[in-house]
């Protein structure tokens, strides 16, 4: 209601509500651009509250360690003392290794890093089909490089590729010392066996 009947006559609400209820200044809804915090319909709701993201949106008093929260009461924006911020949660520290500490954030870490170390974008390891190579997480690998184990590693010779390590021909260019080609030898059917490391 746009009034409000008072000791027998209808008083109209205050200007800033869209309806009241019991008194003139007892606002029930805003008109558009104001929320209501209480029974006061406000532009922007007071420190420590957040604007609900279901309708009518009021202001509501963030929850839990949330000192300032958005869209829900338990999703904060800050923390209490002594606590940090980690993904809308206060958390009491950061999830190691995943998480870089920044001020009173709880970063994660930049994908395609897996884990992180001193910023969120130097990584440690990578996620699947990313190789590491120079702190960054990469696919495919530089020129030069092959994965091994997650990690961008060099060719152990010059023009030594992986398909030139498995195939199973003798050649000049893998068939060395670095490349630890061949580790042992063993005869099967008549014939030397390579034994590749």
């Amino acid at each position: 209601l746009s009034t409000v009947l008072l000791a027998g006559n209808c008083i109209s609400c205050l200007v800033s509500c869209g309806t009241c209820a019991g008194t003139y200044d007892n606002c029930t809804s805003c008109p558009s651009g104001k929320v209501l915090q209480g029974t006061a319909c406000v532009s922007a709701c007071n420190f420590g509250n957040t604007v609900t993201s279901s309708l009518p949106s009021t202001c509501q008093a963030c929850t839990g360690d949330c000192v300032t929260c958005a869209l829900e009461t338990y999703l904060c924006t800050s923390c209490v003392s002594g606590k940090l911020l980690y993904l809308s949660s206060c958390v009491l520290s950061c999830p190691a290794n995943t998480t870089i500490l920044q001020g009173s954030t709880c970063v994660p870490c930049t994908s395609p890093c897996l884990t992180c170390s001193g910023s969120v974008t130097q990584c440690v390891q990578c996620i699947a089909n990313y190789s590491l190579f120079n702190g960054q997480c990469l696919n495919p690998c530089p020129g030069g490089y092959e994965s091994r184990l997650g990690v961008c590693t060099a060719y152990c010779a010059d023009g030594c590729t992986q398909a030139l390590l498995t195939n199973s021909v003798c050649d000049s260019v893998c068939n060395n010392a670095p490349c630890l080609y061949v580790t042992t030898l063993s005869f099967a059917n008549g014939r030397v066996v390579l034994d590749r490391a």
